[in-house]
């Protein structure tokens, strides 16, 4: 059934005419990413690309907070199609192919074209959280999930230092919200990327970062203060 919407979308006549049910469309085929079926998750992964590439700027609104959403899902394989689908969506809006060779450094290979893209698209605020998200799953626990962030992250930023110290706030932000979850893998991914931007960035990002963890782990709730130890722990581990 969710081969319609990798057709549909294309038969009609104009862009336009299969809009108004983008809305409708978007929950069956996301959540035909996460089957047990590995056919099933094909398509839906066939039919959400071919809705980012007709209508990625025309309902950008709609398209964009469904994918944030499931950057952080449990389910390792909707991270996964999560992160791909939102570099296809990226690299339209930014005009890059997305396929450049990456290699083991840590420079970008964005230009300043593409930042200034992605702010008059996004916004800065927008942009700071999507590109936060990328940066923490670069972290992830599935090696899948955090070579397809790394390549995103790589083919939109072309200055990693100053950009991390643009997005701080949003970043740690999220890296707060998922040492407080209660599942491990995030606990993880948010302590491995924080001590990550600690050994990257050092004594510029521990003003920030230590008085945000140490008014955490404070808190009433022992989950909580269990992700917050875990972020303690890298950013001590990060340390010189």
């Amino acid at each position: 059934v969710l081969s319609i919407f990798v057709y549909m979308p294309q038969a009609c006549e104009t862009q336009d005419e299969f809009e108004p049910f983008i809305a409708d469309s978007l929950p069956p085929v996301l959540s035909g990413l996460a089957d047990e079926g590995e056919s099933v998750r094909d398509i839906a992964l066939r039919a959400a690309k071919v809705l980012v590439e007709i209508y990625g700027r025309s309902a950008l609104d709609l398209l964009l907070p469904a994918l944030q959403r499931r950057l952080f899902d449990e389910d390792w394989r909707i991270r996964l199609s999560a992160v791909q689908l939102l570099g296809d969506l990226l690299y339209k809006l930014t005009g890059t192919s997305g396929k450049a060779v990456m290699d083991e450094d840590e420079t970008g290979l964005g230009t300043v074209g593409t930042q200034k893209a992605l702010i008059v698209a996004l916004g800065e605020t927008r942009r700071n959280e999507v590109l936060g998200a990328l940066y923490m799953l670069r972290s992830d626990p599935s090696h899948a999930v955090g070579h397809a962030a790394n390549h995103v992250w790589k083919s939109v930023v072309v200055n990693p230092p100053r950009t991390l110290k643009e997005i701080m706030q949003e970043m740690m932000t999220m890296i707060i919200s998922s040492m407080a979850s209660e599942n491990e893998d995030f606990q993880t991914l948010a302590g491995a990327a924080l001590g990550d931007l600690v050994h990257k960035m050092g004594e510029s990002v521990l003003p920030m970062v230590l008085p945000i963890l140490m008014d955490g782990i404070q808190d009433e709730d022992p989950v909580k203060r269990q992700g917050i130890c875990l972020g303690l722990g890298q950013v001590i581990a990060a340390s010189t």
